[in-house]
C-alpha cells in the first residue's frame, strides 16, 4: 500500500478541513457539551460532501457506576442520540462478546509478536 500524497491546505478541501478544525477547537474551548460538539461536527462533515450516513463516538469514564458515554448521529434524523452505559454484568458481557472483546483476547499474543491485535470485518449497508 502506497502512502497518500501530501495534502495541500491551500486547495478547497484543505480550507474546509481547517475551517472544521477551527470550529471544533473553538467549541471545545467554549465548553460546548460533547453531544452538541459531535452533532455539529457530523453536520459539517455532511454539508462538506462527506457521504456520512451515521457516526458513533464513545468514551470511557473513571466513574464507579458509569462505564462511559456514547453518542450516535444519524443523518436522516439530523440529531445525536446520547447513551450512558452503566457498569455491571450486562456491560461486561457486551464488551466480551463484541469486537473489543476479540481485540482484548488477541492482545497478549500480538504483543508477544511485536504487533497490535487486528480485526477486519466487511461493512455492509448504511
Amino acid at each position: 500500500m502506497e502512502p497518500l500524497p501530501p495534502l495541500s491546505f491551500d486547495a478547497a478541501l484543505g480550507r474546509q478541513i481547517i475551517a472544521l478544525h477551527r470550529w471544533a477547537v473553538d467549541q471545545g474551548l467554549r465548553g460546548s457539551p460533547a453531544d452538541r460538539l459531535f452533532e455539529g461536527f457530523c453536520e459539517r462533515l455532511a454539508a462538506a460532501g462527506v457521504p456520512l450516513t451515521r457516526a458513533f463516538a464513545g468514551m470511557r469514564t473513571l466513574h464507579p457506576q458509569w462505564a462511559g458515554y456514547a453518542y450516535t448521529w444519524l443523518h436522516d434524523r439530523g440529531a445525536v442520540e446520547p447513551a450512558q452505559i452503566e457498569r455491571g454484568e450486562a456491560y461486561e458481557q457486551d464488551v466480551s462478546s463484541g469486537p473489543f472483546g476479540l481485540l482484548i483476547e488477541q492482545a497478549p499474543r500480538a504483543a508477544a509478536e511485536g504487533g497490535w491485535p487486528r480485526l477486519r470485518r466487511r461493512l455492509a449497508g448504511p
